[in-house]
Formats: C-alpha cells, structure tokens, sequence
C-alpha cells in the first residue's frame, strides 16, 4: 500500500480488511476477508490480503498469500511475492 492511511486502521482497495494498527501483533484481528469465504478462488483476495500482513510486518503470512494469489492466477501477486522475497534478502 503505498499510500498512508487516513486513519489508525487499513483497509484494501475493495474495503475487505479494516483493523487497528496500533495494536500489538498479539492482540490485533487476523484480516479475514468474507469475500475470501465467498469466493475463495479469486486470487485478489489473497493478494489484498498479502498486502495487509506485508504493512503490518507479518511476512510469512504474507508470502502464503502471494503464492496462493500466483497459484489461483492472480498474476499481479508474483511481482509482490518477489519484492518482498527480494526485501527479506536484504
């Protein structure tokens, strides 16, 4: 997400996930979307959702998500997966 949010919270391009980021990791709510549960073959979904884990430091979540996008054939999730490998290498 490239732009700062407006609020204490972020949320997707499609509004789906929307949680306080100030909250520690331990006490925050897992960004589920119910599109996911919808619709659990639409590769944006996961790659929101990657996004959102990516801004709140959950890597290793985040990369499942990439790959389940890049595996459901959500393309622009590859280039995601791939920056953020390339910044875990760093």
């Amino acid at each position: 997400m490239a732009d700062q949010p407006q609020s204490d919270s972020t949320v997707s391009a499609a509004g789906y996930y929307q949680f306080p980021l100030s909250a520690p990791p331990d006490k925050r709510a897992d960004p589920v979307s119910p599109a996911d549960s919808i619709h659990p073959d639409y590769g944006i979904h996961y790659n929101d959702r990657g996004m959102i884990y990516e801004s709140i430091k959950e890597y290793d979540k985040a990369m499942s998500d990439f790959n389940k996008a890049v595996e459901l054939g959500y393309l622009e999730a590859k280039s995601h997966r791939d920056l953020l490998r390339s910044s875990l290498r760093k």
